[in-house]
């Protein structure tokens, strides 16, 4: 993954304009995120705008739990329980949206485990989407993209497997 990462940051503005008009076109969008992601800055008039940009999200983050009267949240750390097999070639970055926002943001944040193991009934879904197999009694897991596969097919074999939650709160 880094060195995929490393070669994106060192990609010229046209190899980048190719590599994102090849992931739009073949329904790649976490590769797609990640090219937005790792866009380069190349001067210092850009980088304070990134950084001013940087700050007024971190406001409007700060503003709303303000608003809401929020101390602390907790919610999934990684949208499911530790993937099988733990070395793999997939790619399942964007499940790690709700660890980023919190180190994106600065707000303290910790994981846990909630004490909850993956069951039968947890794998039901998945097993059924991918045998394409109807039962009315359970809802089927939805395998509309990669991200979605990818997610199903680490969990298969996940019986027993601790879940975790992320307790994040304001950083005053």
């Amino acid at each position: 993954k880094f060195k995929k990462i490393t070669r994106i940051v060192h990609t010229s503005w046209l190899g980048r304009l190719l590599l994102s008009a090849y992931y739009n076109t073949t329904g790649c969008s976490e590769n797609n995120y990640m090219l937005k992601a790792c866009s380069t800055i190349y001067d210092i008039p850009t980088l304070m705008k990134h950084l001013d940009e940087l700050k007024d999200f971190q406001q409007t983050i700060y503003s709303s739990w303000y608003t809401a009267k929020l101390d602390a949240v907790i919610c999934p750390a990684f949208g499911m329980a530790a993937p099988v097999p733990v070395c793999t070639t997939r790619s399942f970055t964007g499940m790690l949206s709700y660890l980023n926002l919190f180190n994106l943001v600065g707000m303290p944040a910790g994981c846990l485990p909630s004490g909850i193991q993956v069951n039968e009934g947890d794998l039901k879904p998945l097993e059924i989407s991918e045998s394409n197999k109807t039962d009315p009694s359970i809802s089927v897991y939805p395998i509309n993209t990669n991200w979605h596969r990818t997610a199903r097919d680490l969990q298969l074999d996940s019986f027993g497997f601790p879940v975790s939650v992320q307790v994040a709160s304001a950083p005053w």
